[in-house]
């Protein structure tokens, strides 16, 4: 991703290689991240984010925490790509590859009206909308003292129930291609 100046000023989230959770806000600080109380090689015994590792797809649902019900975390799984949301289109959009964050954003715009949407999960949204990070961490790990070195995105979408899907849009020459994430009420 490259670093230079943008006209939108937008936050990205990055991750040590795993994949990105996103989280209810109100009940973020219920997930684990890796929670160290395994040595096994086996990720998927390493707490929430094993859970999270356990998505084989782009996208996916994963419960957590002993709570009843239990709370469902969405997994942006595949590539650990930088990804940020953009509110006018409802999406969490995920960089794959472009020469800067404008000629990726303004392909993106061009491209979102015939995107062919896929994938789709059914997602209850609670009041206070929703954060992003990297599945690894626990919340408390982004405040003072903590070990993470980036901050949370917080997404703010109104409550309710949506159906999320999944798109690959890219510029014809495919110098410039994302994943994207779309929040459709239902």
């Amino acid at each position: 991703m490259e670093s230079g100046p943008s006209r939108r000023h937008l936050t990205w989230v990055e991750t040590d290689g795993g994949p990105i959770v996103v989280l209810q806000a109100a009940t973020a600080a219920r997930w684990s991240g890796v929670d160290g109380t395994d040595d096994s090689d086996d990720v998927t015994t390493w707490g929430d984010y094993g859970r999270a590792c356990t998505v084989d797809e782009y996208h996916g649902l994963v419960e957590f925490d002993s709570a009843q019900p239990p709370l469902t975390a969405l997994v942006l799984g595949d590539e650990p790509q930088s990804s940020t949301y953009l509110p006018k289109h409802r999406v969490i959009a995920r960089w794959t590859c472009a020469d800067s964050e404008d000629q990726l954003l303004d392909m993106i715009d061009t491209r979102i009206p015939d995107a062919h949407w896929q994938s789709p999960l059914h997602w209850h949204v609670s009041a206070g909308g929703l954060v992003m990070f990297d599945s690894a961490y626990a919340l408390a790990d982004f405040g003072p003292g903590g070990c993470a070195t980036e901050s949370p995105l917080h997404i703010d979408l109104p409550a309710g129930p949506y159906e999320v899907t999944l798109a690959f849009v890219a510029t014809t020459d495919e110098r410039a291609m994302a994943t994207l994430h779309r929040f459709a009420p239902r």
